[in-house]
């Protein structure tokens, strides 16, 4: 019981950051990166959202309202390359077709895409017997190294690189969409606050709490990567 209240303090503080990013980031432009280890969510122990059943009627109808609404939409290829910061991720692809902003983008651009997202490294909070951390992402994970993926962004207000910077655009689950499906699993949430081990499903192209939940989700995906079809 007092694991889940710790961790649902955690979540709250770090929701807290997420909003703040903004402002500290137009403060100083270059973030240092406390995640050296790359596979640091693995060796260390972190926890990961995952989509419940409550709201995924909206969390679908956000997905193809991304892909909508998008300034720019593009299909990129993953370099597999990222930093995890407290309230940020960066990654970087390289940019293979523009559907969707081409006065921002072209082919063969290789980018950097910022993801708000809520981090916690672990023992940051031992005075209050916190030993665990937070990757806070809305139920997606990393992109993976040399995949394809549709990709929903608009320009960045914020200097994070050297390379051309781009956000996700808006949207329930963040809109980044894999043109190879993986096997996620389903891992049981025991506390009931959407929450789990990150290290039980590292591989996991959504985080959902039920295949119900996952169907949904891959269905929608796979209807939406239906009009814009991989090279």
């Amino acid at each position: 019981m007092r694991k889940k209240l710790y961790k649902r303090m955690i979540v709250i503080t770090l929701l807290v950051i997420a909003l703040a990013a903004g402002f500290g980031m137009y403060k100083k432009t270059t973030y240092t990166d406390i995640f050296q280890n790359p596979n640091v969510m693995i060796d260390e122990h972190y926890y990961t959202y995952q989509i419940p059943e409550e709201g995924i009627e909206t969390d679908i109808k956000g997905m193809y309202r991304s892909v909508k609404d998008a300034p720019i939409l593009a299909r990129v290829t993953a370099t597999g390359e990222y930093k995890l910061h407290y309230s940020y991720c960066e990654q970087i692809a390289v940019v293979q077709e523009v559907y969707r902003g081409e006065e921002d983008l072209s082919v063969g651009d290789k980018i950097l895409i910022y993801q708000l997202v809520s981090c916690e490294p672990p023992g940051e909070n031992l005075d209050i017997g916190i030993d665990f951390g937070i990757f806070g992402a809305y139920g997606t994970n990393l992109m993976k190294a040399d995949q394809e993926y549709l990709i929903c962004l608009e320009k960045t207000k914020y200097d994070l690189d050297v390379l051309p910077s781009y956000e996700l655009a808006s949207g329930y689950i963040d809109p980044i969409y894999s043109y190879k499906d993986y096997d996620s699993v389903i891992i049981p949430d025991e506390d009931g606050d959407h929450y789990i081990d990150y290290a039980l499903a590292p591989e996991n192209e959504y985080f959902a709490e039920t295949q119900e939940v996952l169907d949904a989700i891959m269905a929608a995906k796979h209807d939406i990567l239906a009009d814009y079809p991989a090279g």
